[in-house]
C-alpha cells in the first residue's frame, strides 16, 4: 500500500491496481498533536464539533460562510491568529456569540493580562512592530503619571 501527504492530511490508496488519481483515495485523520496545534486550534475544534451537531460537512460551511475549506483547516495548525472578518463569518454562520468565536481564535487576550503582556505573546505583530507598540504604551504611561495629582 503506498501513501502519500497532500496539505497535512493522509491519503492512503486503497487498492494499488486501481489508477493513480484521487477517486481510489481516502483521507484519514492528520493526527495534529497538542505542540503542533495552532493558536485558533480552539475554535477550529468548536467549528468541527458545531457542524458535525449540525450534520454539516465542511463545503456546507463553506457555502454558508464563503470562506475557503483550507482556510478553515488552517485554523488547526496556523501559528497566526486569523482575521477578525473570517472569525465573524464562522461565528455568523454557525450560531457562536462573536466575543467567544474571538477567544477561541487566540484575538481576545484572556482576561487578567496586561496589554503589554498581549501584545508580548502575540503573533499579529513582527517584533518591530511590537517594539512601537511598546514604546507608544510607554509614552502613554508617562503622560498619565505627569498629570495624574
Amino acid at each position: 500500500m503506498s501513501r502519500r501527504v497532500v496539505k497535512g492530511r493522509k491519503l492512503t490508496r486503497t487498492n494499488d491496481t486501481q489508477p493513480h488519481h484521487y477517486s481510489g483515495l481516502r483521507a484519514t485523520k492528520s493526527g495534529v498533536t497538542e505542540t503542533q496545534r495552532g493558536v485558533a486550534w480552539p475554535l477550529w475544534a468548536r467549528i468541527k464539533k458545531v457542524i458535525a451537531d449540525k450534520g454539516w460537512n465542511s463545503l456546507e460551511l463553506q457555502e454558508r460562510t464563503g470562506i475557503a475549506r483550507q482556510t478553515v483547516g488552517n485554523l488547526e495548525v496556523s501559528t497566526r491568529a486569523p482575521q477578525a472578518r473570517i472569525v465573524n463569518q464562522i461565528a455568523d454562520a454557525l450560531g457562536i456569540d462573536r466575543y467567544e468565536a474571538h477567544q477561541l481564535a487566540g484575538l481576545v487576550p484572556d482576561e487578567g493580562i496586561t496589554v503589554r503582556a498581549a501584545i508580548e505573546s502575540s503573533t499579529l505583530f513582527s517584533d518591530t512592530q511590537k517594539q512601537a507598540l511598546l514604546a507608544k504604551i510607554a509614552d502613554f504611561e508617562t503622560e498619565n503619571r505627569a498629570t495624574q495629582p
